[in-house]
C-alpha cells in the first residue's frame, strides 16, 4: 500500500462532505463527549 501524501486525508474529507455522507452529519449532531466515559469503559 503506498504510503499517504500531505493532502490525501484532507481530500478525502472533502470528499466526504462534498457527497454529504451521512457520518458527517451524525458527527455534528450526536454530543459526542457525553458518551465519553460509557465508550471507554466498554
Amino acid at each position: 500500500m503506498a504510503q499517504l501524501g500531505f493532502f490525501d486525508l484532507s481530500d478525502r474529507y472533502a470528499s466526504l462532505d462534498a457527497k454529504r455522507d451521512p457520518l458527517v452529519e451524525i458527527d455534528a449532531v450526536v454530543p459526542w463527549e457525553e458518551f465519553r466515559a460509557t465508550l471507554e469503559r466498554v
